[in-house]
Formats: structure tokens, C-alpha cells, sequence
């Protein structure tokens, strides 16, 4: 999560295992709806510039690469 999601920026981030801290960030999302859909988009856009299959292909091949050397 931590590689598509930057905290305040394009998601929300909490500790594992912490439900209060998970529903103060949904509660914080709920009363922000326009901070969340400015999330919500940033998001998109990380995700759509840094994941496509050509990317991930790549990233695969370079962990493969450095695994068989």
C-alpha cells in the first residue's frame, strides 16, 4: 500500500491493527469530502502513472534480474 498510497496526499495511511486510528481516518474522510475527492483523484493519477503493465513488467524483470545474478 505504502507505494500507490501517500498519506494525506492520496489516501490515508493508519497503523495495523488500530481500529480507532482506522475510524477517525474514515471519520476525517466523511467531513472532508472535498479533501477526499482531492485524495481520490491524486490517487488515480499515482496510480495510472506508475502501475501500468508495462511498469510493473519492468519492475518484475528487475527483480528477477537481480535474483538470478
Amino acid at each position: 500500500v505504502r507505494e500507490s498510497v501517500i498519506d494525506g496526499v492520496t489516501g490515508r495511511l493508519v497503523p495495523p491493527a488500530d481500529p480507532p486510528a482506522l475510524a477517525a481516518a474514515c471519520v476525517d474522510m466523511l467531513e472532508n469530502r472535498e479533501q477526499a475527492q482531492k485524495m481520490a483523484e491524486a490517487g488515480r493519477e499515482r496510480v495510472q502513472a506508475l502501475f501500468t503493465p508495462e511498469a510493473i513488467a519492468q519492475q518484475t524483470e528487475t527483480v528477477y534480474a537481480s535474483v538470478l545474478s
